[in-house]
């Protein structure tokens, strides 16, 4: 485990590269971030998802009484009391997404300001909840609004709704019950998941149980999560909606969100009750974080990236969870050597290249070896064959049946 002062370090590098690459936009109208934090200075954007994610971070980090702060808290007061106003947040505020991490920004907020935002944009998260318990990607009106409950959007709205609370009042905790039995559906049969879809549900049913502290037990890291929980890349969410652009009529618009799953793993493994392998892969996640931090002052998912800022404040969330995450009890040899071996990691020269190599010399020497009256060997020849299965069987049928699952 990385030590608290470390990690309480770098949280606070992570909120001066915030507060070093804000944009001011008037003293009246105050200011923010944009999609990136390392945009060329002639880039000048302030959108809403980069000035939710700068608020977050700086308050996570005990910056939130801080100019820049109170400037971007500014920004997202002008947005939203301008919602039904401009083209920009009529575009924007129709997004569940949207509207989510701005529930968040402005619950976490110190600023006194955006108390009366935060009830009413919680208010309006709750009331676009569908029948099904989940929510859809828009919502422009009660009879105009995404039907389907997506998963995706979902669990983003759970944890958006959870993260650092203590409470809830009870008719809401109803509705979160509601929704969470329907991500623990989707969960049981995780194929027709994205690897984004499965991270994001697996981190808001384990933020539920931890909140909750119920008896049912929470989610594991489930084999189809394994490559996904280490692997550092982006998942892409897409979505159409429709919004008001003006008296007239209704118009179209497609958006997007990025984010890393194996960031998202890792915020349900620092819950309080996170099982085992979950937690496993969180503190592995936690380790290559800080050593990005330390070398970069930022996390980007490759060399090639820019520092996204929503990318940010996931990893401002998992490291103000790990200073806070209690100890939990440490899975076995076993379970750790099972753990070790089925990570897939592109530095590890056990799992990509000792062990398939002994195995399939293994193989190929023990099926010349007459095995008629050798029940030892034909025990080792099955269980070398189903360890090798079980690691490797999945990514080799999906490179030679591709689309299969």
């Amino acid at each position: 485990m990385i030590a608290n002062a470390e990690t309480e370090v770098l949280l606070g590098h992570l909120a001066e590269r915030f507060e070093s690459s804000a944009q001011e936009i008037s003293a009246a109208e105050g200011g923010g971030w944009g999609q990136f934090l390392d945009a060329p200075k002639t880039h000048t954007q302030v959108g809403l998802y980069g000035t939710c994610a700068g608020v977050i971070t700086l308050t996570l980090a005990g910056r939130g009484q801080s100019p820049v702060c109170q400037l971007a808290a500014k920004r997202l007061a002008t947005w939203w009391q301008a919602r039904n106003q401009v083209l920009y947040t009529r575009q924007r505020f129709v997004q569940t997404l949207r509207l989510a991490f701005l529930c968040l920004a402005c619950r976490l907020s110190e600023l006194g300001g955006l108390d009366a935002i935060s009830l009413e944009a919680e208010t309006s998260l709750f009331a676009r909840q569908l029948q099904s318990g989940g929510w859809g990607d828009w919502w422009l009106s009660e009879s105009s609004h995404d039907s389907t409950p997506r998963i995706f959007t979902s669990s983003v709205v759970i944890m958006m709704l959870l993260l650092f609370r203590q409470s809830l009042p009870p008719a809401q905790a109803a509705k979160l019950t509601k929704a969470t039995q329907l991500l623990s559906r989707a969960c049981e049969s995780p194929g027709h998941l994205s690897a984004l879809e499965l991270a994001a549900a697996t981190a808001a049913l384990s933020i539920w149980h931890s909140f909750t502290l119920g008896t049912r037990q929470p989610p594991s890291l489930s084999r189809a999560a394994w490559s996904a929980a280490r692997e550092p890349k982006h998942g892409n969410y897409f979505f159409f909606f429709q919004y008001s652009a003006d008296a007239k009529g209704q118009s179209f618009g497609r958006d997007y969100l990025l984010a890393p799953p194996n960031l998202l793993f890792a915020v349900g493994g620092f819950q309080r009750r996170s099982r085992g392998t979950l937690r496993l892969a969180a503190e592995d996640t936690l380790g290559d974080l800080v050593e990005q931090l330390k070398a970069e002052g930022a996390y980007r998912v490759s060399k090639h990236d820019h520092v996204s800022s929503l990318d940010q404040v996931w990893v401002a969330i998992i490291l103000t969870l790990a200073l806070t995450a209690p100890s939990f009890t440490s899975p076995g040899m076993t379970a750790k050597a099972v753990y070790g071996l089925r990570k897939e990691r592109d530095d590890n020269w056990f799992t990509d290249l000792a062990f398939p190599l002994f195995a399939g010399v293994f193989f190929i020497v023990a099926n010349a070896v007459p095995v008629e009256d050798d029940t030892r060997l034909k025990i080792l020849i099955s269980l070398g064959t189903w360890i090798a299965a079980a690691l490797y069987g999945d990514n080799v049928v999906r490179k030679f049946f591709r689309g299969s699952h």
